[in-house]
C-alpha cells in the first residue's frame, strides 16, 4: 500500500531545488522512497501502456498536491513547481 504523505512530502521537497518535468519527479521519488511506493512488478491496471504502479502512485500524489494549491504546472514547459 504506497504512503501517500510520505511522497506528497518527498514530492516538495524535491521540488524546493526547482521546477521538474513529472517524469524527472517519479524518478527522484522512487530513488528516495522505493518503500512507499508499490513493487516495481506490479504494473498500474489504470493504463495502456507499460506503466508501473508506482509511477500512478507518483502522479496520484503530484494531483493532490495541486489540487491543495501547493504546486502548479505551468502547461508550457511541463515543469511543477511549488507554488
Amino acid at each position: 500500500m504506497p504512503d501517500y504523505k510520505k511522497i506528497r512530502e518527498c514530492i516538495l521537497m524535491i521540488l524546493a531545488n526547482g521546477p521538474l518535468t513529472n517524469r524527472e519527479i517519479c524518478e527522484k521519488v522512487h530513488a528516495l522512497i522505493p518503500h512507499a511506493l508499490s513493487p516495481d512488478s506490479i504494473r498500474c491496471p489504470h493504463t495502456d501502456w507499460n506503466q508501473k504502479e508506482w509511477e500512478h502512485e507518483v502522479r496520484r500524489a503530484l494531483y493532490q498536491l495541486k489540487e491543495k494549491g501547493k504546486i502548479i504546472l505551468d502547461r508550457k514547459n511541463h515543469l511543477y513547481r511549488l507554488v
